[in-house]
């Protein structure tokens, strides 16, 4: 994994759906993924590697911030499978982390 970012969102919502560079990612994949970038994004600062700290970290807010409008949209228009777990951690971690500067 590269500290050096190219190219566009790597995840996004679209029509109540977490996208992803090669497809569509179901929640239980997305949140799962969020686990596995957070736990590389501290294995990464434990190794004193922060841009790969970084890197991660922004991916799991980019994700977070997928899910959060994904379950939004659809809570929305009243379609899509219903969040089987509370999103209100997820949207917490969103906004303090949004309030401080990272790059």
């Amino acid at each position: 994994m590269t500290p050096n970012r190219a190219g566009p969102l790597a995840y996004w919502p679209s029509g109540g759906e977490v996208m992803s560079r090669r497809g569509p990612l179901g929640p239980g994949r997305a949140l799962g993924l969020i686990g596995f970038l957070g736990g590389q994004a501290a294995a990464c600062r434990t190794a004193h590697d922060a841009g790969g700290a970084r890197y991660c970290a922004n991916a799991v807010l980019e994700l977070a911030r997928a899910i959060v409008a994904t379950d939004d949209w659809n809570r929305a228009a009243g379609a899509g499978q219903p969040q089987t777990v509370s999103l209100e951690a997820l949207r917490s971690f969103i906004r303090d982390l949004s309030r401080r500067p990272y790059s």
